[in-house]
This record gives C-alpha cells, sequence and structure tokens, in this order.
C-alpha cells in the first residue's frame, strides 16, 4: 500500500500539527495559538504503520511530559506549605539567653540600730566627743576622716530624727562627712532609695592641750539639717567622693 505524504507541523509555542499533502503547503499554515509559521517535520512515503508508530511515539511523549509535569505540580503542592509552615515558626529562646528576672524590690527599707558602728572604731584613746543631730526625715551614716592620712576614724548609724554622741576621738583634723537616704544596703555600703552625699565645708580639729592642771580639749556638736543660729556650711558631694 502506497503510504501518503505526511508533514509534521512543530511550532516554537509547543503545539504539533499533522497535515496531508493534498490538503496544501505547510508554508501557508499559520499557528492559530501565536500567529507563528510552524517548522515542517518531513516523513516522504510514510507507510500508514511507520504513520502510526511515530504518531504514536509523539503521544507517548506528550504523556510522559504531561504525567512528567502532573507529578511536579502535585509534588511543588505538597512541598510548598511545609517550607511556608517551617517560616512562620516562631524563633525559639534557650534558657540562656532569656534575661535574667529583676530582683524583687517588694521589702521593707532597712534601717539599723541607732549608733551602729560601720567599721571597727579607730582611735578610742582620744578624750574629745561628736554630737550629731539628725533632724532630717531620712535615716544617716557620718564619717569622720583625718584630712591628713585619709583615713576614716568614725563611720556610724543614725536614724532619722535621732541624736548620737560619737565619743573618745583622737586628736585629729577631721573632715565630717554625712549620706541621708532610705533602705540600707550592708553589700553596697549605702542607701538604695533617695541618697544624697555632703560634706562640712571646714574640717573639724580634736585637739588636746596639756596645761599646768590637766589636759584640755573641745566637744563640738553638729547638725545635719539646716538651723537657723548654725554657723557651719555643707556642701554637696559626688558618691565617689564619700
Amino acid at each position: 500500500m502506497q503510504g501518503n505524504k505526511v508533514q509534521f507541523l512543530n511550532c516554537e509555542c509547543g503545539l504539533l500539527y499533522m497535515l496531508n499533502g493534498e490538503r496544501g503547503s505547510a508554508h501557508a499554515i499559520h499557528c492559530p495559538a501565536c500567529g507563528r509559521t510552524p517548522r515542517i517535520e518531513r516523513l516522504n512515503q510514510s507507510s500508514s504503520p511507520n504513520f502510526k508508530q511515530h504518531s504514536t511515539s509523539i503521544w507517548r511523549g506528550f504523556v510522559v511530559s504531561g504525567a512528567l509535569s502532573i507529578a511536579t505540580i502535585i509534588s511543588l503542592v505538597i512541598v510548598l506549605p511545609r517550607i511556608l509552615s517551617q517560616q512562620v515558626q516562631p524563633p525559639t529562646v534557650s534558657a540562656s539567653s532569656q534575661p535574667a528576672p529583676e530582683p524583687s524590690s517588694n521589702h521593707s527599707p532597712i534601717s539599723l540600730p541607732n549608733g551602729t558602728n560601720l567599721i571597727p572604731p579607730q582611735g578610742l584613746q582620744g578624750r574629745a566627743s561628736l554630737t550629731v543631730n539628725n533632724g532630717t526625715p531620712h535615716d544617716a551614716v557620718v564619717k569622720l576622716v583625718d584630712s591628713a592620712s585619709g583615713k576614716t576614724i568614725r563611720f556610724v548609724y543614725i536614724q532619722a530624727e535621732r541624736d548620737l554622741t560619737i565619743k573618745n576621738i583622737p586628736p585629729c583634723n577631721c573632715i565630717l562627712k554625712f549620706s541621708t537616704g532610705t533602705d540600707w544596703d550592708r553589700q553596697t555600703g549605702k542607701f538604695l532609695q533617695n541618697p544624697s552625699f555632703s560634706q562640712f565645708t571646714e574640717p573639724v580639729s580634736f585637739e588636746e592641750i596639756s596645761t599646768e592642771t590637766g589636759v584640755e580639749w573641745r566637744n563640738y556638736r553638729a547638725s545635719l539639717h539646716p538651723v537657723v543660729s548654725g554657723n557651719a556650711r555643707t556642701t554637696q558631694i559626688s558618691e565617689t567622693s564619700f
């Protein structure tokens, strides 16, 4: 059986056309999808069995390609939600990177007994004394610092609205420093709430003078709050200077 002259037209857009030679020239064919002229793949004198075999191989190619495309689409549909779900998961925070809880301040302010020595008293062989009146609404700590050596010879605690007499002060020219506030902290040695730091501008001279009748010395009195008849001035200082 004489085979038919068959032309296969393969367009660049992907469509495949079959043209019988009796129907005219393939050059007059235009793809209805893109309007371009398809390429011609000639099978001259092809027998019907060969034509069927070639057509079958072509359709198998289309079926395999279509199956692969469908499988790819199904894979994307399955995998894509997993990727999206992984992207929107909130970051995990390890226990070591979590901020440490702030210390609780819900405790009663600490106030030491009036007259508590915050350091061991130095030079107890002296005769002079200093009476300190804390007329402020806050507790206070008072320092006597030897101006010559810079050594603290007294460091005592005075409660609010209380007096304290510091006795047995040795001969020295001392600077009187004090700090007022609330809630004393033993570890840091300062008030945790409303701390302030001051010192008297003029040093206090605790001298002992020997006379024919014995030894003479002077006792002093200081107020940490302003008084009308007071003659001593104070100035604010930094915490490091205290």
